[in-house]
């Protein structure tokens, strides 16, 4: 199954609601949130199939970043990052020039 990646480093709504309304069928969307979330919003997040939401710490948050990114494209199962702010379109922009796919803003 085809997987998006979404590294979320400010704020995960509009990501997620993205997930929620615009995710092409058949295709997972993982975010990768950076730091943690509180037990009462995890409470308050309704489980959606295919839309995951993972909370890393801010430390490894990069690392583990680049590690779901080399896992999933080595595996072919990649269609596209997503991102949230300018700097790490520039870093996912790197990354996507060894894998040709789409690395999308999301505000």
């Amino acid at each position: 199954m085809p997987v998006i990646l979404s590294f979320v480093e400010r704020g995960w709504q509009a990501a997620r609601e993205w997930s929620l309304h615009q995710r092409p069928p058949q295709t997972t969307v993982i975010h990768l949130i950076k730091g943690s979330l509180d037990a009462e919003v995890r409470a308050l997040i309704r489980p959606v199939h295919q839309v995951e939401l993972i909370a890393i710490p801010r430390k490894v948050f990069w690392p583990a970043a680049f590690l779901l990114f080399l896992w999933y494209a080595g595996a072919g199962r990649l269609q596209a990052i997503m991102v949230d702010n300018d700097r790490s379109l520039k870093r996912c922009g790197l990354w996507a020039k060894w894998v040709p796919i789409p690395v999308r803003l999301v505000a």
